[in-house]
């Protein structure tokens, strides 16, 4: 369970939390989706329960050591294939079957920057899941996906992952995960 008491964050003069505070609880392979509009704090809520930033008032505890984040920009090393950008952080035979299961069985040997922005996302996502950590942090990860592929890789998700935090505007993304939702702002 995840903590998040009466924090404050803010951004210059912009107030983007004011005493916020909300819990997150999930068991094994689960996902919690949290939604709200554009700018209501989603990505900085993540960003501060992975520690990469902090509230300015507040605290967040119950957040694992082990964490993964999937960000809503790839973030891979351009010149390295597919197969080495996942296999850098698990051994190679789990990082194929992986890719394999993302359908980019294709794509292993291939530079991530030649793969399409679709490609690149799965890449991501399948070196999150490689990485084995204990929470998973997802900042709308399946933008991009045509329907079908946004299917099939929640699927893989849901298969690989243990619990997971995923940020969505998409209450059918939710629903897939069958993820408790928490609303953050004017929803």
């Amino acid at each position: 369970m995840i903590r998040v008491e009466q924090i404050d964050k803010f951004y210059g003069d912009t107030k983007v939390f004011d005493n916020f505070s909300c819990t997150i609880t999930f068991g094994e392979h689960d996902m919690v989706a949290i939604m709200g509009p554009s700018g209501s704090g989603k990505t900085t809520l993540l960003r501060m329960i992975a520690g990469l930033e902090k509230p300015d008032r507040g605290q967040i505890t119950g957040v694992p050591d082990k964490v993964g984040m999937v960000f809503q920009e790839p973030r891979l090393f351009l010149h390295m294939s597919a197969l080495e950008n996942v296999s850098c952080v698990s051994n190679e035979k789990i990082a194929e079957q992986i890719l394999i299961d993302l359908q980019l069985g294709d794509a292993l040997d291939k530079k991530a920057d030649v793969l399409s922005g679709g490609m690149q996302q799965r890449v991501a996502i399948a070196r999150a899941l490689a990485c084995k950590r204990e929470l998973i942090l997802f900042d709308e990860p399946f933008k991009g996906l045509n329907e079908e592929l946004k299917y099939d890789t929640i699927q893989c998700v849901k298969k690989y992952m243990k619990t997971g935090i995923i940020i969505t505007h998409d209450a059918d993304e939710a629903a897939a995960f069958s993820a408790p939702v928490i609303l953050i702002g004017d929803s």
